[in-house]
């Protein structure tokens, strides 16, 4: 699996865990939910968001250095 590859799997892991995460605030509502949301889920998509934008850097840099090298 290449970069760019790895950045799809990330993107549509996290649109799956927010989408599970907003059936599941639909039910949990209390001050533990808020909790969980501003102490692990909002960090991870900062986390997540730089990854992907790391991700796409690095494959631009690959296929650069790929075309360089023929």
């Amino acid at each position: 699996m290449g970069l760019f590859e790895a950045q799809g799997n990330l993107s549509q892991a996290w649109k799956s865990v927010q989408l599970k995460w907003l059936q599941t605030r639909i039910v949990w509502t209390d001050k533990n939910a808020d909790a969980f949301e501003s102490k692990v889920l909002t960090p991870l998509e900062r986390d997540v968001k730089s990854a992907t934008e790391a991700m796409a850097s690095m494959s631009q840099l690959v296929s650069q250095a790929k075309r360089d090298c023929r």
